[in-house]
């Protein structure tokens, strides 16, 4: 179940991560993939928090 729980990655320099391919792995080993939308947010499952969440990012090159 998809929650409205977001949290936004960005760059350094501030600028938003927008429609970058992305994996977060929990602790226990599972693993959620998705995108960022357009304005560098990440979407979490309900009753996940970022607490031991690992993030991938999936593809090469800079961020869209």
């Amino acid at each position: 179940m998809i929650s409205p729980c977001r949290s936004s990655c960005s760059r350094a320099h501030h600028q938003p991560i927008r429609n970058r391919a992305y994996a977060l792995v929990r602790k226990d080993g599972a693993r959620f993939e998705g995108r960022t939308d357009g304005d560098g947010f990440v979407t979490l499952q309900q009753g996940m928090t970022l607490e031991g969440l690992v993030l991938e990012w999936l593809e090469h090159g800079d961020p869209a």
